[in-house]
């Protein structure tokens, strides 16, 4: 597809590209590629990668000497899958597609002449990675700080925002495709802490999770609940 005529990019929730900096964009754009659910997008160690997400659901993970994993974070249309990976020597993660997944692949070459080109892209390309920092304190604080049912609202309620920023929720429900063992990876729980969590969501009238479908019942609670403030993103940058 070409990137002019990407509706995700069109979605208000991204910063418009200048005619300067679209063309910019689709001077990185090497291949646009689609792969089957649970296939690898980067494995750990791996360098010289970077795709844009553009439909579908992965995650990041880490695996450890024990055999257990844990899901650092979920990707969704629009994020960047790999910049550790274009930028450091090494990944210290994986990284795998969730669904069904199409991925653009960008020239990494070209993130180091965007300073000097496009300063404007670049800022906005480095608040994106702050916000995404910022998540990630608040996914930390939650882990660690809050009851099983309390980390499994923060985290519903964080990707419902997310998933609403790119037009892929409706109402107070959304597909979601994520398993048991995602969930449980991702909060640090076993598969029977998850399901209790869900319980204990679903009979105090918050939310439900079933046939991959996620459904806020009572949202207002539900952030109380788990201690959740949305937070305003601005614009991010899509390359």
């Amino acid at each position: 597809m070409a990137c002019d005529l990407c509706q995700l990019r069109r979605r208000t929730f991204f910063h418009q590209l200048s005619d300067e900096e679209l063309s910019f964009v689709r001077s990185m754009k090497r291949e646009q590629t689609t792969l089957a659910p649970d296939a690898d997008i980067l494995h750990t160690g791996e360098t010289g990668k970077l795709f844009t997400l553009f439909a579908g659901w992965a995650y990041r993970y880490r695996d450890f000497p024990d055999g257990s994993r844990q899901i650092l974070d979920f990707l969704l249309p629009g994020d960047l899958v790999g910049l550790q990976a274009a930028i450091l020597p090494k990944t210290q993660y994986g990284v795998k597609a969730l669904t069904a997944v199409s991925l653009c692949a960008l020239d990494t070459d070209m993130l180091d002449r965007m300073p000097e080109r496009l300063p404007d892209l670049t800022r906005v390309l480095l608040r994106s990675l702050m916000q995404d920092q910022r998540r990630t304190d608040g996914q930390l604080a939650f882990l660690g700080r809050r009851t099983a049912a309390q980390r499994m609202g923060y985290l519903l309620l964080e990707l419902f925002d997310r998933l609403q920023r790119v037009g892929m929720t409706s109402d107070s429900w959304c597909q979601f495709p994520p398993q048991r063992r995602h969930l449980a990876d991702a909060l640090g729980l076993s598969g029977a802490h998850v399901n209790r969590s869900m319980a204990d969501l679903r009979d105090s009238g918050l939310a439900t999770l079933g046939n991959n479908v996620l459904v806020l019942l009572d949202r207002k609670r539900l952030e109380a609940f788990a201690g959740y403030s949305a937070v305003d993103e601005g614009n991010r940058v899509i390359l």
